[in-house]
């Protein structure tokens, strides 16, 4: 199947790797956000200065005990937080001393029953799905209509995944081997025009944000319309190809750093939440500004890699030009100013501005009329881009998409 997009935005992102060189940084730390595990409450398992292998349990979920969260190295405990004052979100953090994969014990007979799920449940990959609506982790139980593989980059500066898949070829099949026994469902593999990843590979072509999820969800089954969706990006799925192969958890991820304030914008080798001053000591302009872990324009400044973020984006400081910016957002929130901009940048056949309008006033039926449980933060971070009155979207999007599950 191939699907042309004739909307989005050309983003000409300066600073792509211009090879595909693999540094592996010494990273002294790593860190573990809520923001990556939504819907998680966490019952801590570690104590603060506890030692820790790659792989042990840090945390469960409170309602939901079966879903925990592993640890992506060995070291020490050196924070725990249950609610950081800032996100609201809890954060888990580790000096590293050792970043060698985890011995895992995998069942002979995975492809029977329940083995596929608990083993993701045991050892901590069940974190990397995110279901549709409402992008949030699924729980254990669930089953879903369809799953979405994220095969292609989400703008010009996320790796090539197929410099990433480059000779690992069994660990991706496998993979999705992986997926189709675990639930009843069609998976998708949605990539970029090229060359052949799986037999079931749906290919988007267009500009941003033709490489999102939620953009592939919207063409192949929305989940606005009752159904719910899985997604996952290739490399988590390389992961889970590689457990069941060869009984290691891996726990790094191939990322990019680049972007115009990057002295040789080049690819990575990193622990999976990885300390981002450790990835960009030495390697950035003199003259750099703003560093975002995530895509360039739905990602977020933070210090530690983002747990599904495959590239690292650093800006110039100040207007240059031939760069696009991203700008800060204020807290309050203006006018919708219609634009042509608004029906043009979004891949979405849903009523753009009666949309932000529902979102803005925050009418959660009206918005949920409109569509909204098709869409994450991510997905309309184009519209806070291009938004004459600078308004966030994401966070007004999240506040309803939060009231209307409570809802439920």
């Amino acid at each position: 199947m191939y699907i042309r997009l004739k909307r989005g935005l050309n983003l000409r992102l300066a600073g792509k790797p211009a090879n595909i060189n693999i540094d592996r940084p010494a990273v002294s730390s790593v860190g573990l956000s809520g923001l990556d595990y939504p819907d998680v409450r966490p019952d801590f398992l570690v104590e603060q200065g506890q030692s820790v292998i790659t792989g042990q349990p840090l945390l469960r979920d409170r309602r939901r005990p079966e879903i925990i969260v592993t640890s992506p190295a060995a070291g020490t405990v050196t924070g725990l937080t249950r609610r950081d004052p800032s996100t609201a979100a809890f954060f888990v953090g580790l000096s590293v001393s050792d970043v060698n994969p985890a011995e895992f014990n995998v069942p002979q007979d995975w492809r029977r029953g329940d083995a596929v799920s608990e083993t993701l449940l045991a050892s901590g990959l069940w974190s990397s799905f995110l279901e549709r609506p409402f992008g949030r982790i699924p729980d254990p139980d669930g089953r879903p209509d369809a799953i979405l593989v994220t095969a292609m980059p989400a703008d010009e500066l996320a790796p090539d995944p197929t410099v990433v898949l480059a000779g690992r070829a069994a660990d991706f099949s496998t993979g999705i081997e992986a997926l189709a026994h675990l639930a009843d469902c069609p998976v998708h593999v949605c990539r970029a025009p090229g060359s052949e990843m799986a037999a079931n590979s749906v290919v988007f072509s267009g500009v941003y944000p033709a490489g999102l999820p939620g953009t592939h969800i919207h063409h192949l089954c929305p989940s606005g319309s009752g159904s719910h969706v899985w997604t996952l990006n290739y490399q988590d799925v390389l992961a889970i190809g590689h457990l069941f192969n060869t009984e290691q958890l891996e726990t790094h991820r191939i990322v990019t750093l680049a972007g115009p304030g990057v002295l040789i914008p080049t690819f990575l080798h990193v622990p999976l939440g990885a300390d981002i001053e450790d990835l960009t000591r030495g390697r950035l302009r003199e003259k750099y500004g703003r560093i975002v872990s995530g895509p360039f324009l739905s990602g977020r400044e933070t210090k530690y890699l983002g747990r599904a973020h495959l590239e690292v984006c650093v800006q110039l400081s100040g207007p240059k030009e031939g760069h696009l910016s991203i700008f800060a957002h204020s807290n309050a929130v203006g006018p919708i100013i219609p634009i042509a901009a608004h029906q043009d940048t979004f891949p979405f056949d849903l009523p753009v501005v009666p949309l932000l309008r529902a979102l803005v006033v925050g009418d959660s039926e009206m918005a949920r009329d409109l569509g909204c449980l098709e869409l994450i933060e991510e997905d309309v971070a184009v519209l806070s881009y291009i938004c004459p009155s600078n308004n966030n979207y994401g966070p007004l999007l999240r506040s309803v998409l939060d009231e209307l599950r409570d809802e439920l």
